[in-house]
């Protein structure tokens, strides 16, 4: 979630609308150290965007197995 920090601060600076995050996803290998993929989506949609970002009213999660693709298991 701090990825979105100074987009955030920008926004709500010059509008009092809810905002979406319109795409936001994670890997096994892209959740952070110590944690999984499931560790991550849980603190991430129930503490970090509500605690920190109380504006945002609409997350898209993509969910995408694209492996197939040479790419990540989203």
């Amino acid at each position: 979630p701090g990825l979105f920090e100074d987009a955030y601060q920008t926004v709500t600076g010059i509008t009092g609308k809810p905002l979406m995050i319109a795409e936001i996803g994670v890997t096994e290998q892209g959740a952070p150290q110590g944690q999984s993929k499931a560790q991550w989506i849980e603190e991430t949609f129930l503490r970090q965007i509500p605690g920190r970002y109380r504006r945002v009213r609409l997350v898209c999660y993509f969910s995408r197995d694209k492996s197939g693709m040479g790419e990540a298991n989203y």
